[in-house]
């Protein structure tokens, strides 16, 4: 029973090691299922066991999204970096940028009018995916000095092909485009009925807009991407695609998600040209949402660590240190010989005055001047303890028994000769009785 039992647990343990990790995404793309950014990216990241499954959302917010993401509805979402974020949205961290959406401005070529007086008077189409993107492209146009009189608003989701639609109609087109959108590339070979207007040659106005919505990225359009148009480059803004999670998603899955991405770039594109524009480096500040914890530590993978960054300086000061210290250890050593050095003065002295007590010779008055000494040199040696010139370790414990065993012998030398009392030479005193007598 037990054997089965542990059969059926390596069963369960295996299928739990081979089962893949699904993850939600959100999006509006409408294109066949086999085609989207989704189904590529799912292909990708099949090596990490992860699979992507796509949710197609049909609202006209990027809020109704993110706002799923946030709750954790969904596990991530692909939305535009139009949003102002505020407290709502305060769990959503960006992934990575994915494509730029550009914005383009289609004028109908009508003789003696030219876009501007097109876009003042005429009829203005603007092609909304979102309506967060409509404040900004208005924005843009105001920035022009231009207030169009004709605007009519037409959704992507209410029309099979919008482009078509406004085309029909407009003198001037306003929208954001992928760099890859097969209708514009129709619309701008159809006996050049439209075409790409460039609203600010030399980049000095996008660059003041993008000041003053980071958000919307300078870009410029290049030559012939739309099969073949513009002839010339474009300078414009641009609004990124960006893939977003809640930020509860594990760092290292978000970590992988943006390595196997970036490192498939040249595959990816081969598919659709747009991966190419991926950007693996990045500036975190330039995105609605802050970077995902996992992102952040992509980002710093080709940093030097504070090691390599600082390398010579911490060379240089561990060069000094190392020369600070053998100095300090050498101006030490010297101190402890010096103070052992000035112990030594005091063994010698007291070992010469406990030699010269030992000779039979020493009279009294040299061995009272013997003490005095030793008393001297005992005063001497306690001031240098107390001004630390010399250390109370075990040769001066040492210095003290010998100083004090050499007193207690020169005074007992001296109190042997204070009690001999001269007793006379009797033979001596008999002899000089007799004489005198």
């Amino acid at each position: 029973m037990q054997r089965y039992l542990s059969l059926i647990a390596c069963v369960f343990l295996l299928a739990s090691c081979t089962t893949k990790e699904k993850l939600t995404v959100l999006t509006d793309q409408r294109e066949a299922p086999q085609n989207t950014t989704v189904a590529a990216l799912s292909k990708t990241l099949e090596p990490m066991e992860i699979s992507l499954r796509e949710n197609i959302v049909n609202a006209n917010l990027e809020r109704s999204l993110l706002q799923r993401v946030n709750n954790g509805e969904a596990d991530m979402a692909i939305v535009k970096n139009d949003i102002r974020p505020d407290e709502s949205l305060s769990n959503i961290r960006t992934i990575m940028p994915l494509f730029p959406d550009v914005f383009v401005m289609l004028y109908r070529n009508k003789e003696n009018e030219t876009a501007k007086t097109l876009l003042a008077n005429g009829r203005v189409f603007m092609i909304i995916d979102k309506d967060e993107e409509r404040p900004i492209m208005e924005r843009f146009i105001k920035s022009l000095h231009c207030s169009p009189q004709h605007v009519t608003h037409i959704y992507h989701e209410n029309a099979e092909n919008a482009l078509a639609q406004a085309a029909a109609q407009a003198d001037v087109i306003l929208m954001l485009s992928s760099l890859n959108n097969p209708h514009l590339a129709t619309l701008l070979n159809d006996n050049s009925t439209f075409q790409l207007y460039n609203p600010d040659p030399d980049g000095t106005k996008i660059d003041g807009f993008h000041l003053q919505y980071p958000q919307a990225m300078s870009y410029t359009i290049p030559t012939g991407i739309f099969d073949g148009y513009p002839e010339m480059p474009i300078k414009t803004f641009a609004l990124y695609d960006i893939l977003v999670c809640n930020k509860n998603m594990e760092p290292e899955t978000v970590y992988d998600i943006n390595e196997y991405i970036h490192n498939a770039r040249a595959r990816l594109a081969q598919d659709n040209f747009e991966f190419a524009t991926l950007q693996d480096e990045f500036n975190p500040q330039t995105f609605a949402f802050p970077a995902h914890n996992g992102t952040i530590a992509y980002l710093n993978r080709n940093q030097p660590s504070f090691w390599e960054r600082y390398a010579e300086v911490v060379g240089l000061a561990a060069s000094i240190i190392a020369v600070l210290a053998g100095t300090i250890s050498r101006y030490y050593s010297r101190w402890k010989q010096r103070r052992k050095d000035r112990i030594d003065e005091y063994y010698l002295r007291v070992m010469t005055l406990g030699d010269r007590a030992h000779q039979t010779g020493a009279t009294h008055e040299q061995l009272e001047e013997m003490l005095i000494e030793l008393q001297h040199i005992r005063t001497h040696a306690f001031k240098l303890l107390v001004a630390e010139r010399i250390a109370a370790d075990d040769a001066f414990i040492i210095f003290q028994l010998l100083l004090q065993s050499t007193v207690q012998y020169v005074e007992s030398r001296a109190e042997k000769l204070d009690s001999v009392i001269p007793i006379p030479d009797m033979e001596i005193e008999g002899k000089e009785m007799l004489e005198y007598g």
